[in-house]
């Protein structure tokens, strides 16, 4: 049986200092509210939480405007697990990268260009 993910997206527009909290507190409880056990549960039923964050505004400092985050060790960069995950979309930063014909983009880049777009033509 494949695991069924559960994923929530998120539409910010303005510029919010407390965002990296707040999406983490709004990921944190979906991954509660979809991952809690029955009594007697098995751990292998939990569901992946997976969240996708598109933004209006720069929220982190790499130069890259899709990025994942996830659990890792501090120390070693090994990641705990693949159940709880984080997508950045910072669609600004499309607008900013190096023009190149459409054949040498990735999927991604064509969809934050698309977003990027049309956030700006219909002033979204």
């Amino acid at each position: 049986m494949s695991p069924v993910r559960q994923i929530i997206k998120s539409f910010k527009q303005s510029r919010q200092t407390t965002y990296k909290k707040g999406g983490l507190y709004d990921g944190k409880n979906l991954f509660v509210t979809i991952s809690s056990l029955p009594p007697g549960g098995a751990y292998q039923d939990l569901k992946p939480c997976i969240t996708i964050n598109l933004l209006r505004f720069s929220l982190l400092p790499q130069k890259n405007a899709h990025s994942m985050w996830s659990i890792y060790n501090a120390e070693t960069g090994d990641r705990l697990n693949k159940d709880f995950v984080f997508h950045f979309l910072e669609i600004l930063k499309y607008t900013k990268l190096p023009k190149k014909p459409i054949h040498e983009m990735t999927k991604m880049e064509r969809w934050g260009k698309l977003m990027s777009l049309l956030l700006k033509e219909y002033r979204i």
